[in-house]
């Protein structure tokens, strides 16, 4: 890869250039991933290197937006899963769920964007099939009645816990129970 192409992926902020160079600014000293956001400095100011270790070597410092020195740097990883833990612990109980929610440090735009990004799904699709598997191994398992189960996994009525688990296991909780005994 020569200089022009490392120059247009720090023009483009390409993070499919993180981990195959770094650049460093001469005028400020720091040397940063391809990808990072910081205002572009000049071409002229710009130095490659091949690892991290090399642009310490040389003098530069870590950019403390994009963490080059990190294999991968996301501030909000440990945050949610934290949360995620949360969930998991909570599923079932809708009201101490949205008393710890509301404690988020975040809109709940940001949160529901940041836990899609990690796990794919929004925290609500999670919940929801947190309260599902539990209600699953509960008909499997137990001979309560499927109004408990339901009141049980954390679902606030009957009627939308027999939607909920006919759209994602295909029969009613009572027949699922027949099939899995």
């Amino acid at each position: 890869m020569n200089a022009e192409e490392k120059w247009q992926a720090v023009c483009r902020c390409d993070v499919n250039y993180d981990g195959i160079f770094w650049y460093g600014v001469k005028s400020t000293g720091i040397f940063c991933n391809p990808s990072c956001k910081s205002r572009r400095p000049k071409k002229d100011n710009i130095v490659y290197f091949d690892s991290p270790r090399e642009a310490i070597d040389a003098g530069y410092r870590v950019c403390k937006r994009c963490r080059p020195d990190l294999q991968s740097y996301d501030p909000n990883r440990l945050l949610i899963r934290h949360i995620k833990e949360i969930l998991d612990h909570n599923a079932c109980n809708p009201q101490k769920l949205q008393e710890v929610l509301r404690q988020i440090p975040m809109t709940s735009h940001h949160f529901n964007q940041l836990f899609k990004d990690h796990y794919g799904q929004t925290p609500h699709a999670y919940v929801l099939n947190r309260r599902l598997e539990k209600a699953a191994s509960m008909l499997k398992t137990s001979s309560q009645s499927v109004l408990d189960i339901a009141m049980a996994a954390g679902f606030g009525s009957i009627s939308s816990f027999y939607a909920s688990f006919r759209r994602v296991y295909g029969v009613s909780p009572a027949r699922y129970r027949e099939l899995n005994l």
